[in-house]
């Protein structure tokens, strides 16, 4: 039996999702303003590299911080 302040199966499954999306997004996000940043200027591909490196490197440092600092852990 769960104790009361043991999070549901629900609560974790929905922080561990979280946490793939914190991965995800930035790596899409930059990755398209790049592309249109890339069509706006001309430069293709290379604004579109450089935000496809910044998404990759902000998306694993908020994935390694959720991952060192679970929500609901106590400080």
């Amino acid at each position: 039996m769960p104790r009361d302040d043991e999070p549901s199966a629900l609560a974790k499954a929905m922080a561990q999702s979280q946490m793939g999306l914190q991965l995800v997004a930035p790596i899409i996000g930059m990755g398209g303003l790049g592309w249109l940043l890339d069509r706006h200027f001309l430069t293709s591909p290379w604004i579109t590299l450089a935000g496809l490196i910044l998404g990759v490197i902000g998306g694993m440092v908020n994935f390694i911080h959720a991952a060192l600092h679970p929500p609901g852990e106590k400080e």
